[in-house]
């Protein structure tokens, strides 16, 4: 499969094994990945040397932006390039818009500022504020009709991913910004920041469990602080980068905005959707799923006092995420706990409508056909091992759930200790 995959996206954890699936050449694939092995012949090791075709690796973080309605926006690394597609002009300072080459990440603002070419000026002003209240979203020229994304480098600002349009004048705009040459900027990095700072930002899941915060949230967290300017006003400053589940959980939405028409989606159940007692139940666990369908409930137990997911209310967290039909989700619920209560895989694969979504600059219109895999026990599979490879693995469930509720602990002071640390500080000024 992955000499046929066009792009490997991931987020948090997952981007560990992409960067390292991605960026190395010195182990052959078949001999990185290791052979499949049958459950009955878990106990063997074997290897194999054959290397083949490898995907576009895209790597997914977030920009944090405390006292935001959105809290988090998303963020690409790829070896080309990286930066947050949609604009978002309501933001300080305005976040998105395009990228840099990797080069020219965490530099300062662009020193002269360059001026932008009038195609790109005009498409941005024929932008309508949408129903959020935010004038964001990827260059379009008229309410309907996409146009195409844009792209910074290093220097550099390109066009790329061409979409039609529904009219000829639309077109016709759209390939003047095809035409439009690399806008040469200066810009001084900091530091060239290291692949494993990229992939560490992805993996920062701690944030994860908390609301956009300042600089003690920062330190808390680890999250890592770098420069950063968006590509169409050039205005910037020192930000805050982490976990791209806060964006995207599930890393799908960068297949979306290049319309990848078939996508493999891995995972990891946060719940056993097995004991769940309705759809909207393992929604409010699975929101990274749900929350695309725009049916993360509004209210669930696994939810903070507030009913927020990262700090965000549940109906602004939906909108955010929602890229389609609103029904597909029950389908999906239902054929996933079928599929994982037959001792089997748990999967699903449908034909979706891709729905408009501002927010991750996705264009709908179009039909993506996606297979769900979801990490859930298989019980036929475990039947089938060894007798003390299935004692191993037996350990390793009960650990892990000693493991969970000493971690739930430590999250929970250190929410706590960020919300001591707030008090003292306002009672400080």
């Amino acid at each position: 499969m992955t000499s046929k995959a066009r792009y490997l996206t991931s987020n948090s954890g997952g981007s560990w094994l992409n960067a390292a699936f991605s960026f190395q050449d010195s182990v052959p694939l078949d001999s990185f990945l290791g052979p499949y092995l049958p459950p009955q012949q878990l106990s063997q090791p074997t290897a194999a040397t054959a290397r083949l075709l490898e995907p576009f690796p895209i790597v997914m973080g977030s920009i944090m932006l405390p006292d935001t309605p959105l809290g988090f926006y998303a963020i690409e690394f790829s070896p080309l390039y990286i930066g947050s597609p949609a604009f978002f002009n309501e933001t300080t300072p305005p976040i998105g818009g395009g990228f840099v080459d990797p080069i020219g990440f965490n530099t300062p603002p662009p020193d002269p500022m360059p001026n932008l070419p009038s195609p790109i000026l005009q498409a941005f002003a024929a932008t309508a504020a949408n129903a959020t209240g935010f004038n964001n979203g990827s260059l379009r020229t008229n309410s309907s009709a996409p146009a195409v994304n844009t792209a910074a480098g290093n220097s550099s600002y390109t066009i790329s991913n061409k979409s039609t349009a529904s009219n000829s004048s639309a077109n016709g705009t759209q390939e003047q910004l095809m035409q439009l040459q690399p806008l040469n900027v200066t810009a001084q990095p900091t530091y060239v920041v290291p692949l494993k700072s990229l992939v560490g930002i992805s993996s920062s899941f701690i944030i994860n469990m908390f609301q956009p915060g300042g600089e003690i949230t920062r330190q808390l967290t680890g999250t890592e602080s770098l420069n950063y300017w968006n590509q169409i006003t050039f205005e910037g400053a020192t930000l805050a980068f982490a976990d791209g589940g806060s964006a995207d959980n599930l890393a799908i939405t960068p297949l979306l905005r290049r319309r990848v028409p078939k996508i493999v989606v891995c995972v990891a159940a946060s719940a056993n959707i097995s004991a769940a007692t309705s759809p909207a139940d393992w929604a409010g666990y699975q929101w990274d799923i749900s929350a695309l369908f725009g049916a993360a409930p509004p209210t669930h137990p696994s939810y903070n006092k507030n009913n927020t997911v990262v700090g965000i209310p549940i109906d602004l967290f939906n909108r955010k995420l929602q890229v389609f039909p609103t029904q597909g989700y029950d389908e999906l619920f239902y054929a996933v706990r079928n599929s994982t209560a037959a001792g089997g895989p748990s999967f699903h694969m449908a034909t979706y409508d891709v729905l408009t979504n501002s927010f991750q600059a996705i264009f709908g219109g179009w039909q993506v056909e996606v297979l769900w895999v979801v990490n859930a026990q298989q019980t036929k599979w475990e039947q089938a091992l060894p007798q003390d490879t299935a004692a191993a693995l037996a350990a390793s469930r009960e650990s892990g759930k000693k493991e969970g509720g000493l971690l739930g602990s430590l999250l929970q002071g250190v929410r706590e200790t960020i919300s001591q640390g707030g008090q003292q500080l306002q009672l400080s000024v």
